[in-house]
């Protein structure tokens, strides 16, 4: 089954406001009349299309949960997780995850992902694009991983049924 991952209204705002930045960063000066040199804008075109590219291809788009792995959907390079390594499944109470910090990763720019740390979960990988409705996946190894799938009800109902509960 796949779960929907759609963006809460502040990962829009971040993403519109970022690309709008990104877009005036290297049009503004054009608009302005001021030429400048050619070599640095393109060198800044060409490293916010890095940055953009980077981001988007590790952004969660959807999870799916078959019949042998829970697969974090991203532009490039799915995450699969094995069932049989899931431990438990929870829903995140609200709230929560409001102090989490990041480590390495994205606050913002198509979602949130990457290294976070709390008081309350210690260390967790996130792959979330919205604070709210959030579920806790933990493994047999221990590691924290963070979701949002739309329902997500129904997405730590499934582990309920399965067993990897």
């Amino acid at each position: 089954m796949v779960f929907k991952a759609p963006l809460d209204i502040t990962a829009k705002l971040m993403t519109a406001s970022i690309t709008l930045l990104f877009v005036m960063i290297v049009v503004g000066p054009r608009l302005l009349g001021k030429t400048g040199d050619t070599e640095i804008q393109i060198g800044v075109l060409l490293f916010l299309m890095v940055v953009y590219g980077i981001t988007y291809a590790f952004s969660p788009l959807s999870y799916e949960v078959n019949e042998t792995d829970l697969i974090i959907k991203r532009p490039f390079r799915n995450v699969v997780i094995p069932l049989r390594q899931i431990k438990n499944v929870f829903r995140i109470e609200q709230g929560k995850l409001t102090w989490s910090i990041r480590t390495f990763g994205v606050g913002g720019l198509f979602g949130y992902f990457g290294q976070f740390w709390n008081k309350e979960f210690g260390n967790m990988t996130w792959y979330v694009t919205r604070r709210n409705k959030t579920v806790m996946v933990i493994t047999q190894n221990n590691k924290k991983i963070v979701l949002s799938p739309e329902d997500a009800e129904q997405f730590v109902a499934m582990f309920s049924q399965t067993g990897s509960r």
